[in-house]
């Protein structure tokens, strides 16, 4: 798919109010929650369709929304490994 426009910011609503420091923990606390959501979202799925709503794109069918959380986990992926690459090459590091 097409890349993320440069420069968007995330919705307020959807910013962190509380940051973990430690990314271990983050990546678990992340993981615990997504499948806590995912648990909810087939439970409320059995009983019938579900729509979420997303600041920028309006409301839409759950399914979609976690189309989009995937596509968007990739963007964030790869900003990730760029910046990695550029922070452990041998002609950043002096």
């Amino acid at each position: 798919g097409r890349p993320f426009p440069t420069g968007v910011r995330a919705p307020v609503e959807t910013r962190p109010v509380h940051v973990l420091a430690d990314q271990a923990l983050a990546v678990t606390t992340f993981e615990q929650l997504a499948g806590q959501f995912v648990v909810e979202l087939a439970e409320r799925q059995a009983a019938g369709p579900v729509w979420l709503t997303h600041a920028y794109f309006g409301r839409g069918p759950a399914l979609g929304a976690l189309r989009m959380v995937a596509v968007h986990l990739r963007h964030h992926a790869r900003q990730i490994t760029a910046a990695t690459a550029v922070t452990t090459s041998p002609a950043s590091v002096v």
